[in-house]
């Protein structure tokens, strides 16, 4: 068996899981040292295989081995090569990246048909008016929140980490805000 190379930034990380097949076996009782050594010796790589396979940015990329790395968690299963390892990094990458590809083209198509829908010419000023007063009239934590992640596209997790909070909680709170603007611009129609 090859040894997993040295890690310079977390050194202390080789000698408890020397092989492959060590910190598999490991990330399967589900130690959490071992997924911490894991990510640190995967995640630059497979990185560089999402942005080789897809030519796509690094934060694109970077939600690509975002969603690896969870599908990680649900398929670990002890190897006994660094190949092995690799091997399957790099598929769950691919897959991945497929996978966020079909889910932006599907969205893509919603959007496409929407458009293209009679009468869907989209709202009009009298609408965008309603919809900015309404954002106008929420408290400031809750404006900054919504802003935050429709206008200036953060994600979940950074917005969580910020406030700090978990992602479901300041993923509920988003979605309260959603209802609470339907509800108010419904009622106003």
């Amino acid at each position: 068996m090859t040894s997993l190379p040295a890690n310079p930034a977390h050194p202390h990380v080789r000698p408890a899981y020397a092989d492959a097949r060590a910190l598999s076996a490991a990330m399967v009782r589900g130690e959490e040292s071992a997924w911490a050594a894991f990510c640190d010796r995967w995640t630059d790589h497979a990185i560089a295989i999402a942005r080789n396979a897809t030519g796509r940015d690094e934060s694109w990329c970077m939600d690509v081995v975002q969603d690896a790395l969870i599908r990680a968690v649900r398929t670990i299963r002890v190897v006994e090569s660094e190949n092995q390892l690799g091997a399957w990094v790099a598929s769950l990458v691919k897959s991945a990246a497929v996978d966020r590809y079909r889910s932006e083209s599907r969205r893509a198509r919603r959007e496409r048909d929407r458009q293209d829908a009679p009468g869907s010419s989209g709202p009009d000023r009298d609408e965008v008016e309603r919809l900015i007063a309404a954002i106008n009239e929420l408290p400031a934590t809750d404006r900054d929140l919504l802003l935050r992640r429709l206008c200036r596209d953060q994600t979940l997790r950074s917005i969580a980490d910020a406030d700090g909070v978990t992602i479901g909680q300041t993923h509920g709170r988003l979605r309260r805000l959603v209802t609470k603007l339907r509800s108010t611009l419904g009622a106003t129609e």
